[in-house]
């Protein structure tokens, strides 16, 4: 397994997510895509668009990502809206990411890509 999935896999393993037992949670997916530049690890994030968000930065950026439903999987939701929101595909190496809940009951499910 190639070094910088090893460490994206070791970032998923520490994140900490909450268990909001009994309330019903909204799916999401997304694909974290990185590359190394030296020594240095580069992630792509993105900001929301529109008026609510134009002046938040802070706390307001993340991976592409976008909710789905019961009868599309997780990595394939991932894929399609990595797609959507950038207009290239990810590429076929997608590495699963520890699912994490967050505000809201909203469960992530994340998958890492390293860009060439």
């Amino acid at each position: 397994m190639p070094p910088c999935v090893e460490m994206m896999l070791a970032l998923s393993r520490s994140a900490r997510g909450r268990n909001m037992a009994g309330v019903k949670s909204r799916q999401s997916a997304g694909v974290l895509m990185y590359r190394r530049s030296g020594s240095q690890l580069e992630v792509l994030l993105v900001h929301p668009g529109g008026p609510f968000w134009a002046k938040k930065d802070a706390g307001a950026w993340s991976i592409p990502k976008g909710e789905f439903d019961a009868v599309e999987a997780p990595l394939a939701a991932a894929r399609r809206e990595f797609i959507e929101e950038l207009g290239i595909d990810p590429g076929a190496a997608l590495t699963p990411l520890r699912v994490v809940t967050q505000s809201r009951a909203k469960v992530v499910h994340a998958f890492a890509a390293c860009a060439s």
